[in-house]
């Protein structure tokens, strides 16, 4: 089926997307697609009390389908743990992203789980920081992160580093902000292993005399006097028990009356390939661009950026190069 991003009609469905039951239009092609979402759904549902079995989580509680079905709220804890039943999710994510209305999924961490940071950068209420200034080609702050990375991992061979970015207006704060996750598919960590990277990140950027690093830290603080990079570097996903949104879906604001989705989905910036002589940064290779992935491809991308440790996933995402090389 051929589903396209920002599809509209002539004939639209009244259906809920919150557990407000606020009403907006949606094309009737999307509304057929929502109701497959909820079968798959409500057929992977547990319970709040076994909510330890569950692998992924609707974000804040936001209800994914509404009223469709005549439901009043829908299912937000999930057990999909079969090779199947993830392939139809990831499909389903993907699909509902190109027509234009992603969901508001997220995984729960295993114990343990792909290696990723979380930066936030905050804006003003017109502007933010560009992401590529952040986490572009040219970026010395990437390279300190990609130094300080092979120097703690010199026994792998090269890293794929996935840039993801749902930059946009907050609701909660009513400013701009920059939202990045690096995702580093070759590592794998605990809870404990993961902050005190992060810590090391934190401090060897904070440490660094580099003038391009420091400048961007005096633009970021220029939007928000709030922007020092410890708060920037945020360890709240390794330490809450909420789940970590998937690339593709749609962030959802606390504030109420504001309970909504942000209108901001995860969507990829840049894939980087980082080869190093051991433990000394070689180089940091562009091997995709966002722009450069083509719709086929969410899939694969939706599996390589998995923070949850399943066996047939990690296999999958050995052929990332075959699967989305460019050209």
């Amino acid at each position: 089926m051929a589903l396209v991003s920002g599809l509209t009609g002539p004939q639209h469905c009244k259906m809920s997307m919150g557990c407000t039951l606020s009403q907006v239009d949606v094309p009737e092609d999307a509304a057929d697609q929502l109701r497959v979402v909820l079968k798959l759904l409500t057929e992977h549902a547990v319970s709040d009390k076994n909510g330890a079995t569950a692998t992924h989580q609707v974000l804040n509680g936001y209800n994914v389908c509404g009223s469709i079905g005549g439901q009043k709220k829908g299912p937000t804890l999930f057990a999909i743990n079969d090779e199947g039943a993830v392939e139809d999710l990831h499909k389903f994510i993907a699909q509902m992203y190109q027509q234009g209305y992603p969901l508001n999924l997220g995984e729960r961490l295993t114990e343990k789980f792909t290696l990723f940071q979380d930066i936030v950068v905050r804006g003003n209420r017109t502007n933010t920081l560009n992401p590529e200034d952040l986490v572009g080609p040219e970026s010395k702050l990437l390279e300190i992160i990609g130094r300080t990375m092979v120097e703690l991992f010199p026994t792998v061979e090269s890293f794929d580093l996935f840039v993801l970015a749902g930059s946009g207006q907050s609701e909660v704060s009513g400013a701009m902000e920059t939202s990045i996750r690096l995702v580093w598919k070759d590592v794998v960590v605990d809870q404990k292993r993961a902050l005190s990277i992060l810590d090391l990140l934190v401090s060897k950027i904070q440490n660094s005399d580099c003038p391009e690093v420091r400048l961007l830290e005096q633009k970021a603080k220029g939007y928000s006097a709030a922007n020092e990079w410890r708060a920037c570097f945020r360890d709240f996903a390794y330490k809450s028990d909420q789940p970590v949104r998937m690339v593709f879906n749609d962030s959802v604001s606390q504030a109420a009356p504001l309970f909504r989705p942000e209108k901001r989905p995860l969507d990829l910036f840049c894939i980087y390939e980082l080869t190093h002589n051991q433990g000394i940064l070689d180089e940091i290779k562009v091997f995709s661009r966002g722009m450069e992935v083509s719709s086929e491809d969410y899939q694969t991308l939706l599996k390589c950026t998995s923070i949850r440790q399943i066996g047939w996933v990690l296999i999958a995402c050995l052929c990332i190069r075959l699967s989305i090389a460019p050209g």
